[in-house]
């Protein structure tokens, strides 16, 4: 089928994909008007392919059931806790976020902690030597 085809009938879609210059604002207006009425998205995947504007009209006119996204285009990533945040999906009742922590398992934290404790181990004998 073609990404069409499968916008047309689909219940639900969801976004894994990279951020490049290609997929960015991927799913704009045009994208989402070739979907099913009343479909439901899901970005686990980055913010900036789902165009924010145009996915927030789509959720005020009913086009979109629900969207929901573990990513935001733009993150309070360099800027602080002081840095007032703000886009328009907050304010609908159709809207899902979550603090961009999909990959936070214990299994991942567990990961990272032993990757770390091993860089410090192979820092400090290259120190004893």
């Amino acid at each position: 089928m073609s990404i069409d085809e499968v916008l047309k009938i689909s219940d639900l879609v969801t976004i894994h994909m990279p951020l490049t210059p290609e997929t960015k604002n991927l799913s704009n207006a045009k994208f989402i008007a070739r979907m099913k009425d009343d479909a439901v998205v899901l970005n686990m995947a980055r913010g900036g392919i789902v165009n924010e504007e145009d996915m927030y009209e789509a959720l005020k006119s009913g086009k979109i059931g629900g969207y929901a996204s573990d990513v935001m285009e733009e993150e309070l990533v360099d800027e602080g806790l002081d840095t007032k945040f703000h886009s328009p999906l907050i304010e609908c009742d159709n809207f899902i976020s979550s603090p961009h922590l999909g990959a936070q398992t214990v299994d991942a934290s567990r990961d990272i902690g032993g990757y770390i404790i091993q860089k410090v181990k192979d820092a400090l004998d290259l120190c004893a030597k």
